[in-house]
């Protein structure tokens, strides 16, 4: 019995263990994300504008020729409100939405 009392013991603190290693790693996750999000965000007004975005990219182009700041930051923009918050910006990228949004200022600027 005692054997057995040790053996959950010792798993439970083994479990206990690993989820605290997993909470570490997740804190650290979440620091570099909001590390990145304030060093990019340089008006400081707790969003990032797509001329920040483009200016953590330098006129860096993708392999269908767009902007990559442009492409990032309507990816990052899910509410389409034209500013990226600290939420939006630990989500990954809809490609999908980027690629959208990419089209309609084509055609904005072909008007």
């Amino acid at each position: 019995m005692k054997l057995l009392r040790g053996s959950v013991l010792l798993m439970s603190i083994l479990a206990l263990s690993n989820v605290s290693a997993q909470d570490v790693r997740a804190q650290d996750i979440i620091g570099e994300v909001k590390n990145k999000f304030v060093k990019i965000d340089k008006d400081k007004d707790n969003s990032i504008s797509i001329a920040e975005m483009n200016e953590l990219y330098k006129n860096e182009i993708n392999k269908a020729g767009q902007p990559k700041g442009d492409m990032f930051f309507w990816g990052l923009d899910k509410n389409e409100d034209n500013m990226v918050t600290l939420e939006e910006f630990a989500l990954k990228p809809d490609w999908k939405l980027a690629r959208k949004r990419a089209k309609e200022n084509l055609k904005k600027a072909k008007l």
